[in-house]
Formats: C-alpha cells, sequence, structure tokens
C-alpha cells in the first residue's frame, strides 16, 4: 500500500512539474511598418499641373485579430483621414492611439491596428511638394504561451491594412510619380522549450498600383530591395535589402529581427528609414486612380517540451508501478 501511494505521488508530481514547467514555452511575432512624407508627383504634357485635376479617394483602415479561437475586427474609411481603428485581444490590452511594441509577455494577446494619419489632398508637379503628406502606420503582434497548446493569428492574412486612393485626371497625358519614406520592422521569438510544430511569422506587403478609368492596372510596384518587381514603369529608388514585400519566420527555438534600417517600433528619426520612389511610363489623356497598400500579418503557434527532471519523475513512476504489479503477479 506505501509503494502505491508513493508510486502516485510521483506520477502526481511528474504531472505538475510538466505543467509547470509548459509555462515558459513561449511564440511572439510582431510586423510594423510606417509609410510617412509621402507625395504624387504628377508632371503634365502641357507643363506644370496645367491640365491636371487630383482629389483623394476614399480610404481604408482595417484592424483584426484572433486569439485561441476567438477573433474581432474594427475598420473605418472615408476621404481623408482614417484611424487610428485597433482590435486588442488578452492582455496586456493596447490604447488604440498606441502603435508601440507591447514585446514578449508571459500572457497571450493579439493586437491588428492601423492608421491613415494624413492624406495629400493637392496636386504636386515637382518636389518638395507642399501641403500635407501620405502617411499610414500599421501594425500586427502576437503573443501566445504554453500550455495548454496555445495558437493565435493577427487577422489571419489581413491583420492590419490601410489603403490609400488618390484619383488624378490627366487632360493632356503625362507621368505620375510616387515617393515616399518607410521604416519596416519584422521581429520573431520561439522560446528554447517550444517543441516542433511550433511557429513565429510576421509579413509584411507594400504596393502602389495606377488603374485606368476602365479599372485596367496599367502600373504596379511592389518595392522589394532589388532591381524589378515593377510593370508599367520605372524604379527611382527601392534600397537594395531593404523589402518592403518579405516575411520572417522561426520554426525552431530562436529570435530574428528584420530591420533594414536598423530601425526599432516607432523610431522615424533620421537614418531609421529609407526612400522608395517609381515613376510610370507616360500615360494618355483619362482618369486614373493610384493606390497605396499596406498590409502585415503575424500567425504564432506553440507547445512546450517537459523538462528533463519530468521525464525521469514519470518514467520512475511508471517503472515503479510495473515492479509493483509484477510482484503481486
Amino acid at each position: 500500500m506505501k509503494k502505491a501511494i508513493l508510486v502516485l505521488v510521483l506520477v502526481s508530481m511528474a504531472v505538475f512539474t510538466a505543467n509547470t514547467a509548459r509555462a515558459d514555452a513561449v511564440s511572439y511575432a510582431i510586423s510594423w511598418d510606417n509609410i510617412f512624407n509621402s507625395f504624387v508627383v504628377v508632371t503634365s504634357d502641357a507643363g506644370g499641373l496645367t491640365g491636371v485635376t487630383a482629389t483623394v479617394g476614399n480610404d481604408t483602415a482595417v484592424g483584426q485579430a484572433t486569439l485561441n479561437g476567438s477573433g474581432s475586427s474594427s475598420s473605418a474609411n472615408g476621404t481623408g483621414p482614417v484611424g487610428p481603428v485597433n482590435t486588442s485581444l488578452g492582455t496586456p490590452t493596447q490604447l488604440v492611439t498606441d502603435f508601440s511594441q507591447i514585446g514578449i509577455q508571459p500572457t497571450d494577446y493579439s493586437v491588428g491596428s492601423a492608421q491613415i494619419t494624413s492624406v495629400q489632398t493637392i496636386g504636386c508637379s515637382s518636389l518638395p511638394c507642399s501641403g500635407p503628406a501620405i502617411q499610414a502606420n500599421n501594425k500586427a503582434e502576437s503573443n501566445v504561451t504554453a500550455p495548454p497548446a496555445a495558437f493565435a493569428t493577427a487577422g489571419g492574412n489581413n491583420s492590419s491594412a490601410s489603403l490609400v486612393a488618390f484619383n488624378i485626371q490627366l487632360t493632356a497625358g503625362g507621368t505620375i510619380e510616387f515617393i515616399g519614406s518607410a521604416a519596416p520592422y519584422l521581429e520573431v521569438f520561439l522560446s528554447p522549450d517550444a517543441l516542433f510544430g511550433s511557429k513565429a511569422e510576421a509579413d509584411l506587403s507594400v504596393s502602389i498600383s495606377l488603374k485606368n478609368l476602365a479599372g485596367v492596372t496599367i502600373f504596379s510596384w511592389a518595392p522589394d530591395g532589388a532591381v524589378g518587381g515593377i510593370t508599367g514603369g520605372s524604379e527611382i529608388s527601392d534600397p537594395i535589402g531593404a523589402s518592403l514585400n518579405t516575411s520572417l519566420t522561426q520554426l525552431i527555438p530562436g529570435h530574428s529581427i528584420y530591420a533594414p534600417f536598423g530601425n526599432s517600433v516607432g523610431n522615424l528619426s533620421p537614418g531609421s528609414f529609407g526612400t522608395y520612389a517609381a515613376i510610370t511610363n507616360h500615360l494618355d489623356p483619362g482618369l486614373y486612380t493610384l493606390t497605396l497598400a499596406m498590409t502585415e500579418n503575424t500567425v504564432v503557434n506553440v507547445d512546450a517540451v517537459p523538462e528533463p527532471g519530468t521525464l525521469l519523475l514519470l518514467g520512475a513512476g511508471l517503472i515503479s508501478l510495473v515492479v509493483i504489479r509484477r510482484r503481486k503477479q
């Protein structure tokens, strides 16, 4: 009887130790970007802005988050600054206007935030442009722990999104140029006791496109930190190795950061961002809509490995059960 009680104590200690050991397993990811000081520069064949009419289109900001099976979303749209919108699940929560980094935590949370801070309201034919610039700030951030096996995504394929539209009427034909600054930041982390199958992923995509009145895309550019990635125009500036269309994935324990300008979340000081620019091929007279689209996505899931001491306790308990059973036989 005493031996049986001892076995039960050993097994209980093993189970308890397993549960407490698994609490330290963490999967974390953040995708953050700020597009700012950006302008659409229009050059008319008639000279300057002659025959050019520029108006703000319908802008949209979306924030989405899911956490361990629960989901939520929020959005806003309008012809001007939009948002901020924020969807936050778990703890700690974050203020709607706060796009700062929460970071690796011992708790589960998922956040999707988006904001179009300002939009260009008047035409511009040469730099520097007067009036407000285009600025959009997005963030997706998720953190989960085990036990139990946990998972979280900040909105699946569209965790946070900003869509800025600018309508341009060219009476005499001409070209349209986009120029702006960006400070991308991705970070992923898996703790040392994360089990095989755990994952931390952060994705970022930014694109600029131009459609004609018929809805046909005649210009498309996805800055990728390399030559190319553009149709219907030419790249002017796409900093090498500083892609705005990239992802970072951690499948084994470790910690990785993508900050091509040495920047951190929220840091827009000189030298912490890059300049991106491209120009269309010559355009015929007509009405065009330029769209800047930016999305961030995070996916995290984690399971944990019991500590070696836990396995020894569990093994000792099972062996004792076998020995007692054999003696009884």
